[in-house]
């Protein structure tokens, strides 16, 4: 069920276009269906766009990733520059694909471009989605430290620097785990490495 707000006595349904999402997505979210936000998207999408760092805590199934995801793609522009310039940390190859392909839908009107990065394939063809100018990476943990090795390695190389960095670690309901915090202070480190800024959200 979505949100509502009371006005004058009256009911009404949220829409994400209420909060301040780009027409273009909502009309990419709108093509699956999706039209009112859920409570834990009204919450987060307001601070999401005034670049606040989040902890939000919520259900499986009840909208973190469009929660965090939207104001993120929307921070990009709706053509962003070649480079990446947004991690999504995930704890497992299933979500990673499911967070990928969530972002994927709501950017499908602009010219952002998504990858995921996980183990069990082949790298190759990671780097070369890296290479090709992906903006947003989502990234099981241990995946996504060594592709982000290899980009800032690449990075350093071109003698081009990361511009900003979205950190967002989706949890899918579990505890915060100490292998993950590691983690994600590992790929912080390999992004100051290239001087770039970052915003964090946790969900």
């Amino acid at each position: 069920m979505g949100a509502c707000i009371r006005y004058h006595d009256r009911v009404y349904s949220l829409t994400f276009a209420d909060l301040n999402i780009d027409q273009d997505m909502v009309d990419a979210l709108a093509t699956k269906g999706i039209i009112e936000p859920f409570p834990i998207q009204t919450q987060t999408i307001p601070m999401g766009l005034n670049k606040q760092d989040i902890i939000g805590q919520a259900k499986t199934g009840t909208g973190k990733t469009l929660g965090f995801g939207l104001p993120l793609l929307q921070s990009l522009g709706t053509d962003p520059a070649p480079g990446v310039k947004a991690l999504v940390v995930v704890p497992t190859r299933e979500l990673c694909v499911q967070v990928a392909e969530d972002l994927t839908m709501a950017s499908s009107n602009r010219g952002t471009k998504v990858v995921a990065i996980y183990g069990g394939k082949a790298y190759e063809g990671q780097v070369e989605q890296l290479k090709d100018g992906a903006q947003v990476v989502v990234g099981q943990q241990g995946g996504v430290k060594q592709q982000l090795r290899v980009f800032c390695g690449l990075a350093h190389a071109l003698g081009a620097g990361l511009q900003a960095f979205g950190f967002v670690v989706e949890q899918k309901g579990c505890g915060f785990r100490a292998g993950l915090c590691h983690g994600l202070k590992a790929c912080a480190a390999l992004v100051d490495s290239v001087n770039a800024s970052h915003q964090g959200n946790l969900a």
